[in-house]
């Protein structure tokens, strides 16, 4: 049996784990403390971070986006949650990373800017992560709070001029969702595919369930209050069978110009600061500041990824792309984009190939910085 390391409020963790429930891959749920990350998934993964999972013959898996890729190619024989054409799944790919990375930022201020939300989350956090140590968790769930907030919302550049753009990042997401779940009973057609499970990290275990968001979403946009229980409910042996549609419909529009207007812009951004060396940069879009955003080597390696799987599509193939998102500007950026290495590769190959220096200290918890997954990876060691 599997064994998943989540944690109850976790963005990423609601995305596997409703893709295992929804593939009925049986495992085992462990819920994480300090002592579990510091001690079992730091020196197996070279991140205190979740979700993460242990395969039945001892491998590890990290990150949602290549674990789950793993999981539906090992488990989900006749239905897979990946469009079968490569065009398709190339644009399912896209958005998945859009999801993924760029509602980070509204889901991380609607749970640690309002009162209502983090009074709440840093209770829950400080039970959680307490558990089993001799940690104090009223003191574990202030520290988390802060630590959060300055890292993750002050620290990504929210600041009073701007926070209008990201509470309006959001009110689009819930029109645009709305208008594509209209005619689908999911994003993809009549069953759960990667874009929902990608949409369902943030819109589940923040949006959905933070007070503040959840507010939101109830009064203006209950269809996707519904959709979220409709996936963490699905089972693939109740949910009907048949081809992921293809991005053809019209409501995609909104959603692919969002993506190269705004997404694809700060992925260059970010990239450009990576590679000059620079630790820090601003972004201005549609004439929004926002100032010392952190450069992210993680997403370097989104940008890096997105290329590379354009570039293995056929002539042909890549045509298709082309006409599907020459109006939203993406099919230019894909054809222009200049390449800028990671270095991370070997962080998209499952199971993990590597083992992690022992952590000493209180590696990965400073209260002004983030865990090793925003830093520079750790050198790599060979079994």
């Amino acid at each position: 049996m599997y064994r998943a390391y989540v944690s109850d409020v976790s963005y990423y963790s609601g995305k596997l784990e409703a893709y295992l429930r929804y593939a009925e891959i049986a495992h085992e749920r462990i819920e994480v403390s300090t002592r579990v990350l510091r001690e079992t998934i730091l020196p197996a993964t070279g991140v205190m971070k979740v979700p993460v999972m242990q395969c039945p013959d001892g491998r590890w898996l990290k990150d949602t986006t290549p674990m789950l890729r793993w999981l539906d190619a090992q488990h989900a024989q006749a239905t897979s949650i990946y469009p079968v054409d490569p065009a398709a799944r190339f644009m399912a790919l896209l958005v998945e990373d859009y999801a993924d990375e760029w509602l980070w930022r509204p889901a991380m201020y609607y749970r640690w800017n309002f009162a209502d939300s983090h009074q709440l989350l840093r209770r829950r956090l400080g039970r959680d992560l307490s558990a089993g140590t001799a940690y104090n968790a009223a003191s574990l769930g202030w520290y988390m709070r802060w630590r959060q907030y300055l890292v993750y919302v002050r620290g990504d550049g929210v600041r009073r001029h701007n926070e209008h753009a990201v509470q309006a990042l959001y009110a689009r997401t819930l029109q645009q969702l709305t208008a594509l779940l209209s005619t689908r009973p999911y994003l993809l057609g009549t069953r759960p595919s990667i874009v929902d499970f990608a949409y369902f990290a943030s819109l589940f275990r923040h949006f959905a369930l933070d007070p503040y968001s959840a507010k939101l979403m109830v009064d203006t946009a209950p269809a996707i209050y519904a959709w979220v229980g409709r996936v963490w409910n699905a089972r693939v042996s109740q949910e009907r069978t048949g081809s992921l549609d293809d991005f053809a419909s019209a409501d995609w529009d909104a959603v692919f110009t969002e993506i190269g207007r705004d997404y694809l812009s700060y992925l260059d951004a970010n990239a450009r600061a990576y590679a000059r060396g620079a630790t820090r940069f601003d972004l201005v879009l549609a004439g929004t500041r926002y100032p010392q955003m952190p450069v992210v080597r993680y997403r370097v390696a989104c940008r890096e990824q997105l290329l590379k799987a354009y570039r293995q599509l056929t002539p042909a193939e890549q045509h298709t792309v082309h006409e599907r998102l020459a109006a939203s500007g993406i099919a230019a950026w894909l054809q222009g984009a200049a390449e800028i290495p990671s270095g991370l590769d070997e962080e998209f190959v499952l199971p993990l190939a590597q083992h992690y220096p022992p952590a000493r200290g209180w590696h990965g918890l400073k209260l002004l910085r983030g865990t090793p997954w925003d830093l520079p990876a750790p050198p790599l060691h060979k079994r």
